[in-house]
């Protein structure tokens, strides 16, 4: 995985290389509650907007 973080629109785009996409999360919900608190633990999580490419996962490793 690689990951960059777009600070102005609070998206995380990640590089996931084991199935070959692109991931893009919405970071408000993580930052609404940094900044304000929150008692469930599941309205923090950051949300999958969506992926950029079709997951194909790795079968087999070239030698």
């Amino acid at each position: 995985f690689e990951f960059v973080i777009d600070g102005p629109r609070l998206l995380m785009y990640t590089a996931d290389f084991s199935t070959s996409v692109l991931r893009v999360a919405d970071l408000r919900p993580l930052v609404s509650c940094l900044e304000g608190g929150s008692m469930a633990p599941e309205e923090c999580a950051p949300q999958l907007l969506g992926l950029v490419g079709f997951p194909q996962p790795v079968s087999e490793l070239p030698r």
